[in-house]
């Protein structure tokens, strides 16, 4: 007897026992409850949405980076910022490239969620990206993040592109460029 993963989808919602079960169950399905699971993204009662985010972010399949990178721009904050890290799971960098694009149009606390999820990455080859943006944004507290998240990849690559910021208006932003050059200099 084949299981229909749209009719798992409502245990989400439920209490802590039905959501265990109904997660366990998803995450076997794995790619044949893809398309329920992208349905669920959209659904009215969050919770369901959030946890479908999350299984997703476990299974990885291709189909659903449209939608998850759509999400990391939903007005729901947990549920854009699950989509960041859903997104940033996908083992390939050019499956994340989407949350550069997203940079720019999102709210301060998931662009500050899509610099974590890229730090947790640890991965060099994003930093070209992150200069990107570190050269365009104009603001202060994200200037900083963002030199903080290039520390933390340890790219000596990107020192050129903090130089500048050593004379940045923000004294938040001198220090952490100040310690970027410290940091990126002994790694080199």
């Amino acid at each position: 007897m084949a299981i229909d993963p749209q009719e798992i989808i409502p245990g989400l919602g439920g209490n802590p026992a039905e959501k265990q079960v109904a997660t366990k169950i998803l995450t076997q399905l794995d790619a044949a409850a893809v398309p329920a699971l992208l349905s669920a993204i959209e659904h009215a009662e969050m919770s369901i949405a959030i946890e479908a985010v999350n299984i997703l972010a476990v299974i990885r399949d291709k189909r659903a980076l449209p939608l998850l990178l759509q999400t990391v721009e939903a007005e729901h904050p947990l549920l854009a910022g699950q989509a960041v890290h859903a997104v940033a799971a996908y083992p390939e960098t050019d499956d994340i490239l989407g949350l550069f694009d997203a940079l720019p149009r999102v709210s301060v606390i998931i662009q500050q969620t899509i610099l974590v999820a890229l730090q947790r990455r640890s991965d060099p080859t994003v930093a070209p990206y992150i200069v990107s943006y570190l050269e365009t944004t104009k603001s202060a507290l994200m200037r900083s993040a963002t030199i903080k998240t290039l520390i933390k990849l340890g790219d000596p690559d990107v020192l050129p592109a903090i130089t500048p910021f050593l004379s940045d208006p923000d004294h938040h932003v001198r220090e952490w460029a100040s310690e970027a050059v410290k940091v990126l200099k002994t790694s080199s």
